[in-house]
């Protein structure tokens, strides 16, 4: 018994001063990558633990999680997951080297936001506007996304399928270049989340012409909802979770936990990751909402891509 405490006391040293990996499946500049480092930081700041932000893009998020899915489950390799690697994507039934719900602990959700549907200043100043070019032109919209499968991905050509129009799709490596190719004439719509999208709108680069939650934002009090823009139960959320690989033992997840809600209660990660996420959601209902999600989701992908199951 005592060579077991002594061992456990070991452990517990090594994996609070050893080097967390942070895992972020996805390039630079992302909304994803902005909020791991923020999580990074205030866990240095909260808990004195040197969290270290890898970013490995590719495969639209598999290769990131595919580490992840192979690391020990001791703690010091964690990920960001997200709607379109941790849920969209088995929805799309997309080839992927792991069983997304087999290969991973959630840990907790770190954020929860919309999209929002954004053209280039100076083109359209309302969604009637958007689509009604959309059916006088010979040639379909060109929506650009972050990637194939993410969330604007699917918002847009859910809307567009409701409204009986075609759309070239053009998925990029991130939010940052396919705002870039919109702002530059490259395109006539996306749909980024909030938090992606503020500093262009703010610069007078885009204008937002809906927003897909349940209600409209804080941030943007004028913009209304696509329910209320003729698109009634259009409801989409981009979400960001804390995730570990398979196995994790349970007190490294309490302790992660722990100091995780410290970091999201405080002011820095609220001008970090503006959002309605709740991390102090119970580890049973986070399961239950992951659930809800696949359900959701598994219905939405059906009605864009009938032939799925």
């Amino acid at each position: 018994m005592c060579a077991l405490l002594a061992c456990r006391a070991v452990w517990a040293q090594a994996w609070s001063t050893e080097p967390i990996r942070l895992i972020v499946p996805y390039t630079l500049a992302g909304t994803t990558d902005a909020q791991a480092r923020a999580l990074a930081s205030g866990l240095s700041k909260e808990a004195g633990w040197k969290v270290v932000v890898a970013n490995r893009p590719g495969s639209a998020g598999s290769v990131g999680l595919e580490a992840l899915a192979k690391s020990r489950p001791d703690g010091h390799t964690l990920a960001v997951g997200q709607t379109a690697n941790m849920v969209i994507h088995q929805a799309m039934e997309l080839p992927r080297p792991f069983d997304v719900a087999k290969a991973f602990t959630p840990i907790t959700l770190l954020s929860r936001q919309p999209v929002v549907l954004v053209v280039r200043t100076g083109t359209h100043a309302s969604l009637v506007g958007l689509l009604a070019t959309a059916r006088s032109r010979d040639l379909p919209l060109v929506m650009v996304s972050a990637a194939n499968g993410s969330v604007g991905h699917l918002a847009g050509e859910l809307m567009m399928k409701r409204a009986v129009l075609l759309i070239t799709h053009i998925p990029y490596t991130g939010a940052a270049p396919a705002l870039s190719a919109l702002v530059n004439g490259h395109a006539d719509f996306a749909f980024p989340t909030v938090q992606a999208a503020v500093p262009m709108v703010k610069a007078g680069r885009l204008r937002v012409l809906a927003v897909s939650s349940e209600g409209r934002q804080p941030q943007l009090p004028q913009v209304p909802t696509l329910s209320e823009a003729g698109f009634p139960g259009l409801v989409v959320h981009d979400w960001k979770l804390l995730i570990g690989p398979a196995g994790l033992p349970l007190g490294v997840q309490q302790t992660l936990r722990h100091r995780v809600l410290q970091v999201l209660k405080g002011p820095s990660w609220a001008d970090a990751s503006p959002s309605d996420a709740t991390g102090a959601m119970p580890q049973p209902e986070l399961h239950r909402f992951l659930d809800a999600e696949r359900q959701h989701w598994r219905q939405l992908v059906r009605e864009v891509f009938p032939g799925s199951r």
